[in-house]
């Protein structure tokens, strides 16, 4: 039980969306708060990977291969979470509290039992919570604010950002004072304080019951037509051709994340805290971004958004394979991180758009399970380039996709966002 006074601020914090009732604004903080606290501990990953790579020999595939176990088992296993989180929306708070607690878990076991082998297991169950998070999260929030969707996600990937942003610099500097099992052990301790607050928290806000114009969390929705609505989504255009674009960004993203670390560590010979401040720099940005780009796509469409958004990426890509200067490298990842994560939450933004209240969560299953294929087949892909060649291979790689992903969308006429609000 918590003291009445620590309950009572938990539930009545002064944080208010313009427009927004309070107790949805009270929503809206706690699923963001939830958000940095996942990508907190996602980002501890790319830090530990160099010193993986030192300790155990790793090739360059054999690293990718964590990145991909990882990445893979979440957008294998995100279609079946969003099945469960349209159908069953009375388990929204086990799977989002769940999801938390299996990263703290996840990284203590890597610290006790850090070999190759069991690392891949513990990888995958570190994609297993990204998966019982995301479709949960994001799919409540497009129900409850179904008129401003893209602010909602941007608000809730700004969360993101503040944990990717924060996490490698502290973490960064701890490895530096501490060894990094140790820094992973220590982790463990604030991850079930944090999943205790937020089962309270969750429950009494009553979260399985998001706008839906409150009717009891315990309904479910028929399979006749889920399975109608799926069929919909499925043969939509826009719906089709965004997954197929945003899982060719996610297989360059994944790509970047694996060896941009190696590259400012082994290449450029970096300390673990100066690359925790490059990386960083990767997705402080979005916190600026994510909510402009996030309300701009609410008010002159997602495509005006995206297209730009995939371009500017390749460009960004390239150039991180032609130089090594320390300034022009971190303005790169500077501006980088202004669309790293904001073009992810639009593009679902834009495939939730065009589908119907009951599968909002399977909306992201979709583009998961869609994307899993490149998710799978890149990192291992650009691995093997930089096994032959040299490490900024990659990032050309990188760089080619995300501009091939421009191409996709080009041709295709985005419609208006179903409204789910009377």
């Amino acid at each position: 039980m918590l003291p009445n006074s620590i309950h009572n601020l938990l539930h009545n914090l002064p944080f208010k969306v313009p427009g927004i009732r309070h107790k949805d604004s009270n929503f809206l903080y706690w699923i963001t708060f939830g958000h940095i606290v996942m990508h907190w501990y996602q980002n501890l990953f790319p830090l530990i990977l160099p010193y993986f790579k030192s300790e155990f020999g790793l090739s360059a595939v054999q690293l990718a291969s964590l990145n991909t176990v990882q990445m893979g088992v979440a957008s294998g296993l995100m279609v079946v979470v969003a099945y469960f989180t349209d159908t069953r929306r009375n388990i929204h708070s086990i799977f989002l509290v769940s999801a938390i607690l299996l990263l703290g878990l996840s990284y203590f076991a890597i610290s006790v039992l850090p070999t190759y082998a069991w690392t891949l297991i513990w990888s995958g169950l570190i994609g297993l919570s990204v998966a019982l998070w995301h479709p949960t999260a994001m799919g409540s929030l497009s129900i409850k604010f179904s008129k401003k969707r893209g602010m909602a996600l941007g608000v809730h990937g700004v969360g993101a950002s503040i944990g990717d942003a924060i996490s490698p610099i502290i973490v960064g500097a701890l490895i530096m004072t501490f060894a990094w099992r140790t820094v992973l052990q220590f982790h463990l301790i604030p991850i079930l304080i944090i999943c205790v607050v937020m089962w309270r928290v969750l429950s009494k806000n009553q979260i399985n019951k998001q706008n839906l114009n409150d009717k009891p969390a315990h309904k479910k929705i028929s399979h006749y037509d889920y399975w109608a609505d799926l069929k919909t989504l499925v043969r939509n255009p826009q719906a089709l051709s965004v997954t197929i674009s945003n899982a060719l960004i996610s297989g360059a993203r994944v790509s970047v994340l694996t060896f941009l670390p190696i590259y400012l560590f082994d290449t450029l010979g970096f300390s673990s805290l100066k690359m925790g401040v490059y990386l960083a720099l990767l997705f402080a940005m979005g916190i600026i971004s994510q909510p402009i780009m996030g309300v701009l796509s609410d008010r002159i469409g997602r495509k005006a958004i995206l297209i730009p958004s995939f371009l500017i990426l390749g460009i960004l890509y390239l150039s991180l394979a032609i130089t090594q200067n320390e300034i022009l490298l971190g303005l790169i990842i500077g501006v980088l991180g202004a669309f790293f994560y904001p073009i992810l939450n639009i593009a679902q933004a834009a495939i939730m758009d065009v589908g119907s209240k009951d599968i909002q969560s399977t909306t992201m299953g979709f583009s998961g399970l869609v994307g899993w294929p490149a998710i799978i087949v890149s990192p291992i892909f650009a691995g093997l380039l930089v096994d032959k060649f040299t490490i900024e291979v990659a990032f050309i790689f990188a760089g080619i996709i995300a501009l091939v992903s421009c191409l996709i969308l080009i041709p295709i006429k985005f419609t208006p966002p179903i409204d789910f609000e009377d």
